[in-house]
């Protein structure tokens, strides 16, 4: 038990000893956001897909994968640990916006909008489109973000990511599989963004990785577009 504390600890210190700069380009980054669940049989293909980005050069460039766990198929015999009822609400709240058909894993919105041509094996792609460039500076537990467009409001999202995650599952679809996971979506805030600045407390957490990344991107607050978004590893 000792020693698990002083894991935690030492974890805990690494994720809030960092200084660094993240900045995106011009161009408008590609957010992808996958819903999944330890408890779905059919999403470790897609979570496997995912994880590939990890030696992606392009990785937290000009693609950005996010992988939510939601909550609502731990009823059906697995807890999976990673999952919020946040993102079971995030996950909603794109279907009650339009930009999904309904609410099913796993499920692909990229730029927030669903996207089905995974399961046919078609090539990831996305129109050209400018942005804004958007910076975000973590010093110890502040993160400063800055966007060039300081005439309209936005909504801000923060993201700390897992990397190398492992867990044995038990009972459920998945049951007796060994799942190992990546981009995994440990904690998550939303908050008000305008004027271009905002000054925030970073995220933190007290799961066990084997490396973490930190996720900053903005959003139309009704329509819930992306409108650029930029991170990097801790």
């Amino acid at each position: 038990m000792f020693k698990q504390l002083c894991i935690i600890a030492l974890s805990v210190v690494a994720l809030s000893a960092q200084e660094l700069h993240f900045k995106s380009t011009q161009d408008k980054t590609m957010l992808i956001e996958l819903y999944s669940s330890e408890g779905c049989s059919s999403c470790p293909r897609a979570e496997k897909w995912l994880n590939a980005f990890t030696h992606n050069p392009a990785v937290f460039k000009t693609v950005i994968p996010l992988a939510f766990h939601v909550s609502y198929w731990n009823r059906l015999g697995w807890n999976d640990v990673f999952a919020k009822s946040s993102f079971d609400e995030r996950q909603r709240d794109y279907r009650a916006m339009g930009h999904t058909s309904s609410v099913y894993t796993p499920q692909f919105v990229v730029n927030a909008q669903e996207y089905r041509g995974w399961f046919e094996g078609e090539p990831l792609s996305l129109p050209e489109q400018k942005s804004g460039i958007l910076e975000a500076n973590i010093d110890k537990e502040r993160v400063s973000v800055s966007y060039q467009d300081s005439t309209k409001n936005y909504t801000l999202h923060s993201a700390l990511l897992g990397f190398g995650l492992v867990s044995q599952v038990k009972n459920g679809e998945n049951g007796g599989r060994i799942l190992e996971h990546d981009f995994v979506v440990l904690e998550h805030k939303s908050e008000s963004f305008n004027k271009g600045h905002r000054v925030s407390t970073k995220l933190s957490s007290s799961v066990i990785a084997k490396r973490y990344a930190y996720v900053i991107w903005l959003s139309e607050p009704d329509t819930g577009a992306i409108i650029q978004a930029t991170g990097g590893w801790l």
